[in-house]
């Protein structure tokens, strides 16, 4: 059992024996059959004190939780996604499907801790004071799937992203001497087969599944985006042609909304996109 006796010895042990510097007042409490742990993380560099968050540990069963979950509960961090946390208080430590990188059934609390967590709370120190990410960014949600898994694959094409992992989850059957979804000409076999397999061995099937749905939507997000800017550009088109009274007002980049708006169409999320200042 996860949250037997022997575990949350196990678990005090590795604390107290790895941790004394940068989680020395720690609780240990069970709530609806999870084990918590909270405490203050000290971020220690070289023997000098950067800054303080107070965290809670919800440890993994591995049926419904894979990895910890970390909270901030200390309101020191601003509840959005661009600080990579959740309205919740939940942190965004790593793409979720990535979290056999970080942690396994024999991965060690102060391992995980000393590694992930810690780096995220370093970084989150850093951009308060600088307005970086110093050890860089994924995006969020839909965008996020999408970037993990086309930089995971190699692949730009959200279709056949979408097509390779529904191969996963049998749900899309690609025969290993047909061409490669990719568009590199080379069979299956010889081109993303090895890389999917070791998907399959890595991540959960209910991960997968999850990430098909949010590139699915980003997908879709794409398409209304490109409707969008073709429906802009023969919009502003038309003003100029016809020296429309409204061109003062709507021929402008950082007015796209109003006018997509004028004619009749919605912008699609600020995620899809990066508007020009």
């Amino acid at each position: 059992m996860l949250n037997s006796n022997d575990n949350i010895k196990r678990i005090e042990s590795d604390i107290k024996d790895n941790l004394v510097n940068i989680f020395p007042n720690y609780k240990l409490t069970l709530r609806n059959k999870s084990l918590l742990i909270s405490g203050v993380l000290i971020l220690l560099v070289d023997n000098k004190i950067i800054d303080r968050y107070l965290i809670e540990i919800e440890m993994p069963d591995m049926e419904t939780r894979f990895y910890p979950v970390v909270k901030e509960i200390g309101n020191k961090i601003p509840k959005i996604a661009d600080r990579h946390i959740n309205s919740n208080g939940t942190t965004c430590l790593f793409y979720p499907d990535n979290y056999k990188k970080y942690y396994n059934r024999k991965t060690k609390l102060s391992e995980f801790i000393k590694g992930p967590i810690f780096t995220y709370f370093i970084a989150q120190s850093y951009f308060e004071i600088t307005g970086v990410w110093v050890f860089g960014e994924l995006n969020h949600n839909e965008f996020g799937a999408y970037e993990f898994y086309s930089q995971k694959l190699g692949v730009k094409d959200p279709q056949a992203i979408t097509i390779f992992l529904n191969f996963l989850l049998e749900k899309h059957n690609i025969k290993k001497n047909s061409f490669c979804v990719c568009g590199s000409l080379k069979k299956f076999k010889n081109c993303h087969y090895r890389k999917l397999i070791k998907i399959k061995r890595e991540v959960p099937s209910v991960m997968i599944e999850n990430s098909v749905k949010k590139i699915v939507k980003f997908a879709n997000g794409m398409k209304d985006y490109i409707n969008g800017q073709n429906k802009l550009k023969e919009a502003i088109a038309q003003i100029k042609k016809n020296n429309d009274p409204f061109k003062k007002i709507f021929y402008n980049e950082n007015s796209a909304t109003k006018l997509l708006h004028f004619i009749g169409t919605k912008f699609p999320p600020k995620i899809y996109f990066k508007r020009k200042n």
